[in-house]
């Protein structure tokens, strides 16, 4: 419950801070950062005695079911800076449990620093700068946070999400239940590829990636969307990574009446596992971006035989292809003929993904979360654990899919039913006195040394009467 003395307080600050600020900011920069100093300060002390409101109201309604062990303060930073605030621990009779009533009501984890609005910013931050970066720019408004703190909220949020998608996983590939996915389509494509970045440990590790799609929709005239897009990402082997997004997707489509999956990729000896995962009739399609590179790569300084080469390509004919590429080593010498062999050695075990017929346009996965993941991991001088990445990449997994919010709610700890919903603060007021001249006996400061001043007269006596009335 607000006292009075509270109320008066917090008005109190805020216009003799006002008034202070009015007469000594230089200039206009000097007090923008003023009012917002004096607000957060404000606003601070409003959460406190509000959230000290709940952890009574919490406690007085389960009575004598619980036994109240010690009072314990909790320092919290919020996105109006630090926030200290008292609440009870307590003992169930029943049960002998022991909890903190506030903090199972909020959802609030234990020993967690940061409030769950400044995890948000950190976890938006992070996706676009690395972890030093986002601290100093979210220093700005929480001065205390650090670059190991962002980097634990990353940790966290993004451990939650693997140990989710594992569950998936587990429920479908090991204790054999059908995912139950309710949208059906005859076509699915998925695309598939990955991106290489160093290790801390010297090296480097592969971040896989893969984008699943219903088809294209035009957008405007230069334009094309992607139909239901889902991202799936992590650090992982080929199997787990298919079995993961696989029970992943199958939550959103019907996998019974998917007909057909156009299965895109580089050729990657993982990418073409997924054939024994994914749905309906697999048909692999090499991208043509690798393919383009290889071309070039081997014959670009032969014009002639590049267009002998694609032309077999695009009459999708194995054998022009084969005939183009032995005409042409037999006439090289050196490197070039070694640039054509490799050539050739890539293009064999791709012959299928060439050819197939019907191949649809590729290059989705460039734009549906490849660049970013890249953009990100490979920074300058940037170097990685498998889990730190791995966790990063399923955060920005999670934000192209829209679930980002979702995965950071953590809600209740314990299931304790839903939180009450506090009572609306009430002023004290003697029991059976109807005299509206008590509000004044409880206002000194309309009486006081101060009494003249313009926020006494102007602020202080219309609230009294707004209270009184």
């Amino acid at each position: 419950m607000w006292t009075m003395r509270q109320i008066i307080q917090m008005v109190l600050l805020l216009m003799e801070g006002m008034r202070q600020l009015l007469r000594t900011a230089r200039d206009f920069a000097a007090l923008e950062t003023g009012i917002v100093e004096l607000s957060q300060q404000a606003a601070r002390q409003l959460r406190t005695a509000a959230l000290e409101h709940l952890d009574d109201t919490l406690c007085a309604e389960r009575g004598e079911g619980i036994r109240i062990v010690s009072t314990v303060e909790r320092q919290l930073t919020t996105r109006v800076g630090p926030l200290t605030f008292r609440r009870r621990y307590v003992q169930d009779r029943t049960t002998g449990r022991r909890y903190y009533p506030l903090d199972t009501a909020l959802g609030l984890a234990p020993r967690e620093r940061l409030s769950p609005g400044v995890q948000a910013l950190v976890v938006q931050a992070v996706q676009e700068t690395s972890y030093h970066g986002a601290a100093r720019l979210l220093r700005a408004w929480i001065p205390s946070l650090t670059a190991m703190a962002c980097w634990h909220v990353v940790q966290r949020v993004g451990a939650r999400i693997q140990a989710q998608q594992a569950s998936h996983r587990a429920t479908v590939w090991e204790h054999g239940e059908a995912p139950t996915g309710a949208r059906r389509v005859d076509t699915l494509h998925v695309e598939a590829d990955g991106v290489w970045v160093h290790s801390r440990q010297g090296g480097g590790h592969e971040v896989k990636l893969a984008v699943a799609y219903e088809g294209k929709a035009a957008v405007d005239r230069n334009r094309r969307a992607l139909v239901g897009r889902q991202v799936y990402a992590g650090v992982e082997a080929g199997s787990t990574f298919w079995e993961t997004a696989a029970a992943r997707w199958g939550q959103i489509w019907a996998w019974e009446a998917v007909q057909t999956t156009h299965l895109g990729s580089d050729g990657a000896t993982w990418c073409q596992e997924g054939h024994a995962y994914l749905p309906g009739t697999v048909q692999h399609h090499l991208d043509p971006f690798p393919l383009r590179r290889a071309l070039r790569t081997a014959c670009g300084h032969d014009p002639k035989r590049l267009a002998q080469v694609t032309e077999g390509i695009g009459q999708r004919d194995g054998a022009v292809v084969d005939q183009a590429l032995t005409a042409a080593i037999r006439a090289s010498r050196g490197r070039v003929r070694e640039a054509l062999r490799a050539l050739r050695r890539y293009l064999e075990p791709h012959g299928a993904g060439i050819t197939a017929p019907d191949a649809p346009s590729l290059g989705s996965i460039e734009g549906a979360g490849y660049h970013r993941v890249a953009r990100r991991l490979k920074g300058r001088a940037a170097r990685w654990s498998r889990a730190g990445s791995d966790h990063l990449v399923r955060l920005l997994a999670a934000e192209a899919n829209g679930e980002l919010a979702q995965a950071l709610a953590v809600g209740r700890l314990q299931s304790d039913g839903p939180a009450p919903r506090p009572a609306l603060p009430r002023i004290r007021r003697e029991a059976g006195d109807t005299d509206p001249t008590w509000l004044q006996a409880h206002l000194p400061a309309l009486d006081g040394p101060h009494a003249g001043r313009p926020w006494i007269r102007l602020v202080l006596r219309e609230l009294a009467g707004l209270i009184a009335s």
